[in-house]
């Protein structure tokens, strides 16, 4: 081997020695350098070699681009996704990292519902926190009072299971008895109690014609009653037990303090005895209802009313109407009754009856002052003709005076054939709004009447007399 041979081959071997120190460095991620000179072409036995190594560079030269051009693309991708953070601002800002971070899967519904639930348990705990600085108020079973605000509310959501329990031992089934035959059935309460007797109500109705009465309490137990006194025009009866069977007093209310809409209620026995102690809610749906009741054959009377459409039926007659807070607004008295009609019930007002009790529990009937006359409604035109009264056709309602009675209120002032229109400047309907006006004063009292004779109007005083 001469000396040129020589020197080939010592290049050829430093170049495989570089090689390998390139191939070296690019598996340590860095960016290759290439460096010398191209290594010149042999001739000889050992070009084989030579093609070998050329080869192999070009091979390791393209995985080396390859690589840079993968990091080169990594870097574009991670200027993209830095971008795209500065435009979206995300709910939950993760902390920086200059590493690119790796795919994850999204836990955001987890930490969604765990701020919800985080939320409730928050809020229950401030209500239970604070509910004392809050509001200030009592919770019965009537409702809530909050008087933290300046007008005092009263939600009666929770039922009225409280109030019932005022009153509901005062409540009794009233028994009317006929020759020893059970007669009508009816509902009543206690609403006093002294030394010695409990004192009941009732309507009229239910007791009317007896022979005996008893009452059924709340424990089941038996008991006779007496009857004291009452009036069938206000539909009232006062009984009278002995002190022992009372097992309580039920609270008297006002029933003018009531609103339309109120929450009211009842106790009573509807229907049979089966059913007594039957509760049944509504609201107060009218007041001051005028309407016309039925006493007895040509008796017809008109009553001022509270309406309810709390459900009442037969047997629920005498029955206490209750206000939210259990104490007695009304004394139920009749509904009206068809097929077409629902929840129209009736009662008699509290503060119309509180002030007769007295009378009512000495056994003295109330004077009614009447004017002393026999009367016909306008509108009766068959009776009248019958009795030879002709009116004119403008007169479509009022009252028609038939006769007079001698020594009457009316004696000297009304004929045959007037037609009453208007007592205190009220308009008189039929007999029975007549009646209803007069019973609002007392014997002694004086009036003013306006009528019509034939075609003149006349208005004329009258002082009431007993009937």
């Amino acid at each position: 081997m001469n000396n040129e041979e020589m020197k080939d081959e010592e290049n050829l071997e430093n170049s495989d020695t570089s090689n390998k120190d390139k191939v070296e460095t690019s598996k340590e991620g860095k960016k290759p350098v290439r460096r010398g000179r191209k290594p010149k072409e042999v001739k000889d036995s050992s070009s084989e070699v030579q093609t070998e190594v050329q080869t192999s560079q070009e091979e390791k030269q393209v995985n080396i681009n390859n690589k840079t051009e993968e990091v080169e693309d990594n870097k574009t991708k991670d200027a993209v996704y830095e971008e795209y953070l500065k435009k979206e601002e995300p709910v939950f800002t993760p902390p920086i990292d200059e590493k690119r971070p790796k795919e994850r899967k999204s836990n955001r519904g987890l930490l969604y519902l765990l701020v919800f639930f985080l939320g409730i348990a928050l809020t229950i705990g401030g209500i239970y926190i604070f509910k004392d600085e809050l509001f200030q108020g009592s919770s019965s079973g009537n409702g809530i009072c909050y008087t933290a605000c300046e007008n005092r509310v009263t939600i009666n959501e929770n039922g009225i299971s409280d109030s019932v329990d005022k009153i509901y031992d005062a409540v009794v089934l009233v028994q009317n008895y006929v020759n020893e035959q059970l007669y009508s059935t009816g509902t009543g309460f206690v609403y006093k109690v002294d030394s010695k007797y409990g004192y009941l109500l009732t309507n009229y109705h239910v007791i009317k014609n007896n022979d005996s009465i008893r009452l059924v309490m709340s424990d089941d137990t038996v008991v006779d009653a007496t009857y004291l006194g009452g009036d069938q025009y206000m539909d009232i009866a006062v009984l009278r037990i002995d002190k022992q069977y009372v097992k309580k007093v039920a609270e008297i209310g006002s029933s003018s303090d009531m609103k339309l809409g109120d929450t009211v209620f009842t106790v009573g026995t509807p229907v049979d005895y089966q059913f007594r102690g039957t509760v049944t809610r509504g609201i107060l749906s009218g007041k001051d209802r005028l309407v016309t009741v039925s006493l007895d054959d040509n008796n017809n009377y008109v009553m001022k009313v509270l309406q309810t459409d709390a459900a009442i039926n037969p047997g629920n007659s005498g029955g206490p109407l209750c206000n939210v807070n259990g104490e007695v607004i009304g004394v139920i008295s009749m509904k009206l009754v068809k097929e077409e009609i629902e929840g129209m019930g009736f009662a008699i007002p509290i503060d119309d009856i509180v002030d007769k009790l007295e009378t009512f529990e000495k056994g003295e009937e109330i004077e009614r002052p009447l004017l002393g006359i026999s009367m016909v409604n306008a509108t009766e035109t068959y009776t009248l003709y019958r009795l030879g009264i002709m009116l004119d056709e403008d007169i479509t309602s009022g009252v028609v005076v038939v006769a007079v009675q001698s020594g009457s209120s009316a004696d000297g002032v009304f004929e045959k054939g007037d037609v009453i229109t208007k007592v205190d400047g009220v308009e008189v309907k039929s007999d029975a709004y007549l009646k209803y006006e007069l019973f609002k004063h007392e014997v002694g009292d004086t009036i003013t009447i306006t009528f019509r004779r034939g075609k003149d109007e006349r208005s004329v005083q009258v002082t009431l007399k007993e009937s």
